[in-house]
């Protein structure tokens, strides 16, 4: 671990003893990862015979890096918790910063802590996956040199080694902020994942929960909206009309798009709500016949027309067909004023049957098998050699593939491994029939599981099968890697040992400990690989 600042400790709690049983797990979490954190019990014999009203304040208010107050009915109403919290506010106050990170077990009102300042809702959160929001808050701060933690349903953002090589961009920090209620957080998480997945630097709230904890959401949010992002995309309900951070986020993003003159604003419409700020004759695109993942093309063309990102992997037809089979746009069938430019110009084309075409099933027991077409001949049927490793992972997994990759590049290099995943597609490539090769050719499988890799149709039906049964009639290695806790128990793949245990998912380690498990991971591929 690098040299930390002169605290004594990274982070001290500060709780009730009715939540001492969620505490201390916490707390044992904390310091298996390398965290210097403060517990009473711990510290027991050290406090014993020395005076609370002396000791408390120092404590939290000059030894602690961070303090995290768990919020709850009994916290509130505690003589001693009071203290702690006033040493730490009091600290906050004259240091202008983070240094107070409050979390929650209940919505108690407490003294000091106003209602816009981010906390962390512990209701849903297991213990372990708590320490891992604060491990990630620590290393965002400074204070420690561990971890990047989970997103808790995959919070935070992995930073690859090797970023893939892009061209400058403007100087936003995001490329496109995305403004919603929470009644429509499912289909919003979704065109997240796909953003990220294909390069976009996109700001949605659950992701940048570590960074944000403690601030003021009030001070927050006119800055992202309407300053650091280079578009605004407006998810338009009747429940985002009637909340008050909306408003706020819609009236920083508007009050820009005024000052700058352009199409800085991309509405979206769950339903025909009207909303203060956007004129009538807006054109804004309607999701109510949109997947999230058809929607994400929309907006990746819409800022490549603006100039404002150039790494944005185009839409493939095959985006479409993993995870969410598209319904074709027939001409005639779109308004062009709700669907916006380049919907109108998709369902111009799609009438003659193209997309049906590209969509169309393919019989799975084909992928083990090249075959070669040349026109006007009879089809000639070869078995191809196996001699490569293949990477199943689902797109809103993208960053694991990037890790694994990175992990990856010595044995590629001096082992002469050869890899193949379908980000090698080139473009105007068949890439159904590239990955039929593909698989035709695999030695070893490794798949990314996470929820969304079992979600996926094309997984499901067009990979898995063929790779399974290669697997019991050629000795093709599989080779699954739990990436998120997943309901993996109930499908093929558990007959299968995981390259790593279940119990530790790769998005719940630490960044040191995860770098150790995929060289583990790696080792074991090789071997494969030369068996």
């Amino acid at each position: 671990m690098s040299a930390r600042p002169g605290w004594r400790w990274d982070v001290v709690l500060s709780f009730a003893s009715a939540q001492r049983d969620y505490v201390e797990q916490v707390a044992q979490a904390l310091q298996a990862r390398g965290v210097r954190c403060f517990y009473d019990t711990d510290e027991q014999i050290e406090l014993w015979g020395k005076y609370l009203a002396e000791e408390l304040p120092a404590i939290y208010g000059e030894q602690a890096a961070a303090v995290v107050v768990f919020v709850s009915a009994e916290y509130a109403a505690r003589d001693w918790t009071r203290l702690e919290r006033r040493a730490a506010l009091a600290r906050a106050v004259r240091e202008r910063r983070e240094s107070v990170l409050p979390v929650r077990f209940d919505d108690t009102p407490l003294p000091g802590l106003l209602s816009d300042m981010v906390a962390v809702d512990l209701r849903n959160r297991a213990p372990h996956q708590f320490a891992g929001l604060v491990a990630g808050k620590l290393d965002l701060l400074g204070v420690t040199a561990t971890v990047m933690p989970t997103r808790t349903g995959d919070l935070a953002r992995d930073v690859a080694a090797e970023p893939p090589a892009e061209v400058a961009r403007p100087g936003w920090r995001w490329d496109v902020a995305l403004s919603f209620a929470s009644a429509q957080r499912d289909y919003v998480e979704q065109v997240a994942q796909a953003l990220q997945a294909r390069g976009v630097r996109c700001f949605y709230d659950a992701d940048e929960e570590i960074e944000l904890w403690g601030r003021y959401l009030a001070e927050e949010l006119p800055v992202i909206y309407g300053e650091q992002a280079a578009t605004v995309v407006v998810f338009v309900s009747a429940e985002y009309a009637a909340r008050d951070w909306t408003r706020l986020e819609r009236r920083a993003a508007v009050n820009r798009a005024v000052r700058e003159r352009r199409e800085y604003v991309l509405p979206v419409r769950f339903d025909d709500t009207p909303l203060p700020g956007l004129l009538s004759d807006m054109v804004a695109v309607d999701l109510r016949g949109w997947t999230p993942e058809q929607f994400v093309g929309l907006v990746v063309d819409k800022l490549a027309a603006l100039g404002n990102t150039a790494t944005v992997m185009p839409t493939r037809t095959r985006d479409l067909a993993r995870d969410v089979a598209a319904e074709p746009v027939h001409a005639g069938e779109a308004d062009v004023r709700q669907l916006g430019g380049h919907a109108a110009i998709s369902a111009l084309g799609a009438e003659e049957g193209r997309l049906e075409h590209v969509l169309q099933d393919v019989d799975a027991t084909e992928m083990t098998e090249t075959v070669s077409r040349s026109a006007g001949s009879e089809s000639t049927v070869k078995k191809s050699i196996r001699n490569q490793v293949f990477i199943s992972y689902s797109h809103a997994d993208g960053r694991w593939l990037e890790q694994l990759k990175i992990h990856l590049k010595p044995y590629m290099r001096y082992a002469k491994v050869v890899t193949w995943d379908d980000t090698m597609i080139g473009a105007g490539t068949d890439w159904r029939e590239s990955i039929r090769q593909a698989l035709a050719s695999a030695k070893v499988a490794v798949l990314l599981v996470s929820p969304t890799f079992l979600a996926s149709k094309f997984i499901a039906e067009e990979e898995l099968p063929p790779l399974l049964e290669a697997a019991k009639s050629e000795g093709v290695a599989i080779l699954w890697v739990p990436v998120r806790p997943s309901s993996f128990q109930v499908t093929p793949i558990a007959a299968y040992q995981a390259a790593h245990t279940p119990e530790k998912p790769l998005a719940s380690l630490s960044r040191a400990a995860r770098d150790s498990v995929l060289v583990k991971i790696c080792g074991i591929i090789q071997k494969e690989y030369l068996r």
